[in-house]
Protein backbone atom coordinates (compact mmCIF):
# COMPACT_ATOMS: atom_id res chain seq x y z
CA UNK A 1 0.00 0.00 0.00
CA UNK A 2 1.54 3.31 -1.03
CA UNK A 3 0.55 6.38 1.07
CA UNK A 4 0.70 9.27 -0.88
CA UNK A 5 -0.23 13.20 -0.54
CA UNK A 6 -2.34 15.37 -2.16
CA UNK A 7 0.86 17.42 -3.72
CA UNK A 8 2.18 15.97 -6.83
CA UNK A 9 5.83 14.17 -5.99
CA UNK A 10 8.58 14.26 -8.11
CA UNK A 11 9.85 10.83 -7.69
CA UNK A 12 7.73 7.81 -6.98
CA UNK A 13 8.77 5.85 -4.21
CA UNK A 14 10.79 8.59 -2.16
CA UNK A 15 9.86 11.25 0.45
CA UNK A 16 6.93 12.76 -0.91
CA UNK A 17 5.98 16.19 -0.79
CA UNK A 18 5.16 16.29 2.63
CA UNK A 19 7.20 13.65 4.12
CA UNK A 20 5.43 10.92 3.52
CA UNK A 21 6.83 7.48 3.01
CA UNK A 22 5.37 4.35 1.35
CA UNK A 23 4.38 1.39 3.83
CA UNK A 24 6.02 -1.42 4.17
CA UNK A 25 4.14 -4.38 2.90
CA UNK A 26 6.67 -7.05 4.02
CA UNK A 27 6.50 -6.02 7.73
CA UNK A 28 5.82 -9.76 9.86
CA UNK A 29 2.81 -9.31 11.74
CA UNK A 30 3.34 -10.00 15.65
CA UNK A 31 1.10 -11.73 17.47
CA UNK A 32 1.59 -12.54 21.06
CA UNK A 33 2.73 -16.13 21.58
CA UNK A 34 0.09 -19.10 22.41
CA UNK A 35 0.49 -20.75 25.69
CA UNK A 36 -0.47 -24.15 26.37
CA UNK A 37 -1.18 -23.26 30.28
CA UNK A 38 -1.78 -26.65 32.73
CA UNK A 39 -5.11 -26.18 34.40
CA UNK A 40 -5.09 -27.42 37.76
CA UNK A 41 -7.58 -29.03 39.63
CA UNK A 42 -9.84 -26.66 41.35
CA UNK A 43 -11.60 -28.60 43.85
CA UNK A 44 -15.17 -27.36 44.98
CA UNK A 45 -15.74 -27.59 48.96
CA UNK A 46 -19.32 -27.19 50.27
CA UNK A 47 -19.83 -23.67 52.01
CA UNK A 48 -19.94 -24.07 55.79
CA UNK A 49 -23.25 -24.66 57.20
CA UNK A 50 -25.93 -21.47 57.65
CA UNK A 51 -23.88 -19.82 55.23
CA UNK A 52 -25.79 -18.22 52.01
CA UNK A 53 -24.74 -18.65 48.65
CA UNK A 54 -24.63 -15.48 46.21
CA UNK A 55 -27.48 -15.50 43.67
CA UNK A 56 -26.44 -16.96 40.19
CA UNK A 57 -24.02 -19.40 41.99
CA UNK A 58 -26.75 -21.74 43.81
CA UNK A 59 -26.18 -24.13 40.95
CA UNK A 60 -22.64 -25.04 42.49
CA UNK A 61 -24.27 -25.38 45.71
CA UNK A 62 -24.19 -28.66 47.43
CA UNK A 63 -27.09 -29.80 48.39
CA UNK A 64 -26.80 -32.04 51.72
CA UNK A 65 -29.94 -33.41 51.50
CA UNK A 66 -28.52 -35.89 47.91
CA UNK A 67 -27.58 -38.90 49.10
CA UNK A 68 -23.43 -39.17 48.09
CA UNK A 69 -24.47 -42.16 46.16
CA UNK A 70 -27.00 -40.09 43.66
CA UNK A 71 -24.52 -39.17 41.33
CA UNK A 72 -24.81 -35.75 40.18
CA UNK A 73 -26.41 -34.34 37.27
CA UNK A 74 -23.28 -32.35 35.83
CA UNK A 75 -19.74 -33.50 35.19
CA UNK A 76 -17.68 -33.57 38.47
CA UNK A 77 -14.13 -34.11 36.76
CA UNK A 78 -14.84 -31.50 33.84
CA UNK A 79 -15.88 -28.78 36.36
CA UNK A 80 -12.59 -30.13 38.47
CA UNK A 81 -9.93 -30.34 35.48
CA UNK A 82 -11.43 -27.78 33.05
CA UNK A 83 -13.35 -25.63 34.91
CA UNK A 84 -16.33 -25.84 32.90
CA UNK A 85 -19.62 -26.76 34.93
CA UNK A 86 -21.82 -28.96 32.09
CA UNK A 87 -24.43 -31.27 32.28
CA UNK A 88 -23.84 -34.56 31.94
CA UNK A 89 -25.07 -36.68 28.85
CA UNK A 90 -24.41 -40.14 26.75
CA UNK A 91 -21.60 -39.79 24.29
CA UNK A 92 -19.63 -42.63 21.81
CA UNK A 93 -16.71 -43.85 21.42
CA UNK A 94 -14.89 -46.81 19.44
CA UNK A 95 -15.23 -48.32 23.16
CA UNK A 96 -18.90 -48.11 23.50
CA UNK A 97 -21.18 -45.74 24.88
CA UNK A 98 -20.23 -44.09 28.14
CA UNK A 99 -21.31 -41.18 30.20
CA UNK A 100 -19.70 -37.55 29.93
CA UNK A 101 -19.81 -34.17 28.77
CA UNK A 102 -18.62 -32.23 25.84
CA UNK A 103 -19.18 -28.71 25.04
CA UNK A 104 -19.01 -26.89 21.81
CA UNK A 105 -15.29 -28.22 20.79
CA UNK A 106 -16.36 -31.24 21.54
CA UNK A 107 -15.98 -34.20 24.54
CA UNK A 108 -14.65 -32.78 27.49
CA UNK A 109 -14.60 -35.81 29.88
CA UNK A 110 -15.62 -39.04 30.68
CA UNK A 111 -17.56 -39.37 33.82
CA UNK A 112 -18.43 -43.18 33.96
CA UNK A 113 -15.91 -46.25 34.52
CA UNK A 114 -18.79 -48.09 32.80
CA UNK A 115 -19.22 -49.07 28.62
CA UNK A 116 -22.24 -49.61 27.67
CA UNK A 117 -23.28 -51.05 24.17
CA UNK A 118 -25.93 -49.10 23.15
CA UNK A 119 -26.85 -45.84 23.70
CA UNK A 120 -30.18 -46.71 25.31
CA UNK A 121 -28.42 -48.78 28.05
CA UNK A 122 -26.50 -45.78 28.69
CA UNK A 123 -29.04 -43.35 28.59
CA UNK A 124 -31.47 -45.80 31.50
CA UNK A 125 -28.64 -45.89 33.61
CA UNK A 126 -28.34 -41.83 33.38
CA UNK A 127 -31.94 -41.33 34.39
CA UNK A 128 -32.19 -44.22 36.75
CA UNK A 129 -28.40 -43.64 38.62
CA UNK A 130 -27.14 -47.08 37.14
CA UNK A 131 -23.27 -45.51 36.75
CA UNK A 132 -20.66 -44.84 38.77
CA UNK A 133 -18.34 -42.01 38.87
CA UNK A 134 -14.86 -41.99 37.74
CA UNK A 135 -12.46 -40.41 40.57
CA UNK A 136 -9.59 -39.50 37.87
CA UNK A 137 -9.21 -38.63 34.71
Amino acid sequence: MLLTSSAPCQQPGSLGCRGIRPARSTSPLRIGPRTSAFLAPMPFHPPPAGTSIPRGLDCLAFSRSLSMSQPSRFGQLALAYAGKLLPLQVLHSAAGHYIGTRDFDGPVSRESNEYFRSEATAKRALERGGWSQMSNP
